[in-house]
């Protein structure tokens, strides 16, 4: 059996990991396109299968990066780590206010009358695109109910 530590040692500096819902999940650096799998092999599989077809830059550094590591200087007290995720997310999603609580290890993001808070800059960013796909572009205002037969 794989160790998600195996997965990001040869994959880490391209895809950011995570796990919800009984299922794993990869969410590129350089976009908010994520991969998702039941297993890590699984994900390993998809994972390559993206890259091959897509690479993946592996020295990306966010749109208004503004020191050598490409991170803000705009979150005092937060690790490099979370300081580059967080100008991953804002960029991604410029249209939601992103920040990170680490002493309760909480991402939130805010837009408008919406909150959303997860434990992982991953289930955050997955999220926000499932919002972002259940919202018609161009039409703001509030998600669409589910079809029947999908979930809500």
């Amino acid at each position: 059996m794989q160790a998600v530590e195996e997965l990001a040692f040869g994959w880490g500096d391209a895809y950011l990991f995570g796990y919800a819902r009984d299922r794993w999940v990869a969410l590129r650096r350089d976009s908010t396109r994520f991969l998702t799998a039941g297993t890590l092999t699984g994900l390993e599989h998809a994972i390559e299968a993206d890259y091959r077809h897509h690479p993946v830059p592996r020295d990306y550094d966010p749109p208004g990066a503004t020191d050598y590591l490409g991170l803000p200087d705009d979150d005092d007290g937060a690790d490099a780590g979370t300081r580059f995720l967080l100008a991953a997310l804002r960029c991604a999603f410029p249209s939601w206010t992103i920040t990170c609580s680490e002493p309760i290890g909480a991402w939130i993001a805010r837009s408008g009358q919406k909150t959303i808070c997860q434990n992982s800059p991953v289930l955050l960013s997955a999220a926000l695109l499932l919002i972002q796909r259940r919202q018609p572009p161009g039409r703001p205002g509030p998600i669409p109910p589910a079809l029947p037969g999908q979930p809500s």
